[in-house]
């Protein structure tokens, strides 16, 4: 056998076997294994404009599909812009993309160009290496009209990753371009625009041209699966994001392989699938570990189970490869989840170096002092939390100061933050999410200031202002209302909403429901079941896969049947859960759990740890309203009784 005849079975099957060519980029070692890629903004000479923006969303949809390479997502792009002070929307030419690379660690850029030749065009692509500016490799395909742009983009990009070392057996096993986005440069064009939109934070518009992207090709699922994860970031209706991950899940066959996993995995978030969505996203993993969306997106699930090193885990890799806000906002979470506190604050400073204009930052920074228990500080970065004028920050704003009124006793204040929550949401087309700010604040108005009455006020003003059947069905707070009216001893009008949440919500939405668990368990309550109404909370913690959920309401239910060790085992885990404070109605809760814990302890004569829980308490409602200032006056004399006994009992 000659060495010809050698040197060819061996180069075809390394081919097949998906080692790659000679001659290749990689092979060569122009480029390495894995490299990140950056396809900068298509230049385009002809008088069709919107050409630009579909080419180069088309390449960059192309090359993601590539295993021996990893792309710089377009989100990643706007980042650095907003690094470099320049406007992200601002387009990437070759010398901007080749700065961006140069400060990012990405070894090669792609740049192309769409230039007209009679009724068709010419779209070529060049690979620049990084770290000399060389030229590696310069492409062309001819489309002889419009309908043959994709296919064009698809030849493109399959010689390109060829090129680059990628096997033919690897580019073979991916769908045609078309199948796996649209035929439709319109919709593409939209989609494009809505990405685009989305990833300078303008949700609205986002949301506005991806369904007008879906308009144009109603199997368009990229475009289902973007709107889904749009809406549900920007806090919009449930039945919206549910609807369009549903439709992105059945038409997940016509999606690139690592959108098709994603869509998978979000579809299952969604129905509140957890252990679904966590094998989702890990099976990603395992074929793509440097995927960012899916290190970001199990990290929250990793979080919701308790595995707190796995999050942390996954965004520490997250931040190595990418910088995005949303990685510095999910780590700083797991950190304090943690209690790494200076870990935490050497993580905002990274951010705020990052990213010095982020209104979030001085938010966690408040959420940082609270935990830690700086409470002047707190104090003093509410007042300049937020700086945006968007809806969604407006009644971000309204919500930590209804939190911070709340959580210092401060009613009065609580109460009028919590309307301008409703008003906001309601302003934006959130009714449920208005209503569901009277509903909890009735709640604190039951569980902290003892009144009834004002709870049933707060409803009633709350009902009228948004009345319940008002709002889209799957937004509706089924599962709040029926909690709060078995709180309050309206036995049947809390049967009545589980009667409805049962019948009017579909059954992957009740899946998710959190609120089921509480409502069903009070419920059982005022039958008189106290050993079922705990027995419930349990489940609903382990169905859901949450670690943290229900441990207030679990605690004080066992303080009520005396199960006294039971009760500060299970506070003790709610006080030492400090992921959650985000949440409004776990912060307001806080004090009065300090103050529960604090009678338990003396209970069982542990005055030590009696007199920290009252003193905490006491900490916390310094400033509270006049009518809570008794309890303040309560917890004071409980400490100085336990200080007098404590002093009297023999030293060893």
């Amino acid at each position: 056998m000659t060495a010809l005849v050698v040197l060819t079975i061996s180069f075809m099957g390394m081919r097949e076997l998906g080692i790659g060519p000679f001659g290749s980029l990689q092979a060569s070692g122009a480029l390495n294994k894995d490299a990140t890629i950056l396809v900068a903004d298509f230049e385009n000479s002809t008088s069709e404009a919107a050409l630009s923006e579909s080419v180069t969303e088309l390449l960059r949809i192309a090359l993601s599909q590539s295993s021996a390479i990893r792309l710089v997502e377009s989100s990643d792009i706007a980042s650095a812009l907003i690094r470099m002070e320049r406007d992200p929307n601002d387009l990437v030419d070759l010398n901007t993309g080749m700065e961006i690379a140069q400060r990012e660690g990405v070894e090669g850029v792609v740049s192309g160009k769409i230039s007209p030749i009679g009724n068709g065009y010419v779209l070529t692509a060049s690979m620049f290496a990084v770290h000399n500016g060389s030229e590696l490799v310069k492409l062309s395909q001819t489309a002889r009209s419009a309908d043959d742009i994709i296919d064009a983009v698809d030849r493109l990009s399959k010689e390109l990753r060829e090129r680059i070392g990628e096997s033919i057996k690897s580019i073979r096993s991916n769908e045609d371009l078309d199948r796996v986005t649209t035929a439709s440069l319109d919709a593409l064009r939209l989609y494009s625009q809505g990405v685009a939109a989305e990833e300078v934070g303008d949700s609205p518009r986002a949301i506005q041209l991806l369904n007008q992207a879906i308009e144009r090709d109603s199997t368009f699922a990229m475009a289902y699966r973007k709107l889904a994860v749009v809406n549900s970031n920007a806090n919009g209706r449930l039945d919206v994001t549910l609807r369009a991950s549903k439709k992105a899940f059945e038409l997940r066959d016509r999606l690139p392989e690592v959108e098709r996993m994603l869509s998978e995995a979000y579809y299952y978030s969604v129905i509140g699938d957890v252990e679904k969505t966590v094998t989702a996203y890990e099976t990603l993993l395992n074929r793509y570990p440097k995927n960012t969306a899916a290190l970001n997106n199990v990290s929250i699930h990793y979080q919701r189970m308790g595995r707190l090193e796995d999050a942390e885990k996954v965004l520490s890799t997250a931040l190595e490869i990418g910088n995005r806000t949303v990685y510095y906002q999910n780590y700083f979470a797991v950190l304090t989840a943690l209690k790494k506190w200076d870990e935490a604050s050497k993580l905002l400073d990274r951010f705020e170096n990052s990213f010095p204009d982020q209104t979030m930052i001085p938010a966690l920074r408040f959420h940082l002092a609270v935990l830690q228990g700086q409470f002047q500080n707190a104090n003093t970065l509410i007042t300049i939390a937020q700086k945006s004028s968007l809806p969604i920050w407006l009644s971000y704003d309204a919500r930590l100061n209804a939190i911070w009124a709340g959580m210092t006793g401060r009613m009065n204040d609580s109460e009028n933050h919590a309307r301008q929550v409703a008003k906001n949401e309601t302003d934006r087309g959130e009714a449920g999410a208005g209503l569901l700010s009277f509903i909890w604040d009735a709640k604190h108005a039951l569980d902290i200031q003892e009144d009834p009455e004002n709870s049933k006020k707060l409803l009633a003003e709350g009902l009228r202002q948004i009345p319940f059947d008002s709002i889209p069905t799957l937004s509706r707070p089924y599962s709040e209302m029926a909690y709060l009216e078995a709180r309050l001893g309206n036995l049947d009008a809390a049967k009545l909403y589980m009667d409805r949440f049962e019948k009017e919500i579909p059954s992957e939405v009740k899946q998710g429901d959190f609120l089921k668990f509480p409502a069903r368990a009070f419920i059982e309550l005022a039958n008189g079941r106290s050993s079922e109404a705990v027995a419930i909370l349990r489940k609903g913690r382990k169905q859901l896969s949450c670690a943290t959920c229900f441990l207030n309401d679990e605690g004080f239910l066992l303080a009520k049947m005396d199960s006294t060790e039971q009760a500060l085992a299970v506070l003790e885990r709610f006080q030492d859960n400090t992921s959650g404070f985000s949440n409004e109605f776990i912060g307001v809760d806080r004090p009065i759990v300090w103050l529960e814990m604090g009678e338990l302890y003396s209970r069982t004569g542990q005055n030590k740890e009696a007199i920290e829980a009252y003193s905490n308490f006491i900490d916390l409602w310094a400033e509270a309203d006049a009518s809570l200032q008794p309890k303040v006056g309560y917890a004071k004399s409980r400490v100085e009784r336990l200080l007098d006994l404590m002093a009297r009992e023999p030293s060893n």
